[in-house]
């Protein structure tokens, strides 16, 4: 059987900032795509491509199945973590008094917000916009539409806390 030659730790490593992107492209979370890096070297180290394949191809084809891999373990997880809470432990779905008190409660909290962050926040939460959308239709940066987010959410949650909802 022929040796086939075998690209070298060194010749991927030389791809690392690239990788680091497709990660952070691929995985939102930084820390698990730093993870998702790392396993895709330690697969390259374990089974390297042949020399005469391209190594960017070869690693995108690794990183994406692992971050399908990574996905599907991720659903799973949550399948069964959902199936295995206890009743008590899920919210009761005849309790209308306590849902109709939490719905008045965050009513109160948005109608209390400046005009311009109620709107944002409604446009966003109600109406299902992006930000970058609300930003485009109301002519303002994104920036500016991320800003009022923050501080209608955050004006909400103090208005909530104060009443002893978390």
């Amino acid at each position: 059987m022929e040796n086939t030659p075998r690209v070298t730790i060194d010749d991927l490593l030389a791809h690392a900032g690239w990788a680091r992107k497709l990660a952070r492209a691929l995985i939102a979370d930084p820390d698990e795509a730093d993870d998702l890096v790392q396993e895709t070297w330690i697969a390259a180290i374990q089974h390297p491509p042949a020399s005469s394949a391209p190594a960017r191809p070869w690693l995108a084809r690794v990183m994406r199945n692992l971050a399908h891999n990574r996905w599907r373990r991720s659903m799973r997880r949550s399948r069964r973590e959902l199936e295995a809470a206890r009743p008590e432990a899920q919210p009761a779905g005849d309790d209308v008094a306590h849902e109709l008190e939490m719905h008045a409660a965050l009513v109160d909290a948005l109608s209390g917000l400046d005009e311009s962050l109620s709107r944002t926040v409604v446009r966003r939460y109600f109406h299902g916009l992006s930000s970058a959308e609300i930003a485009r239709s109301e002519g303002v940066p994104e920036s500016t539409v991320k800003s009022r987010m923050y501080a209608g959410l955050d004006a909400m949650r103090t208005s909530l806390s104060d009443l002893g909802i978390q």
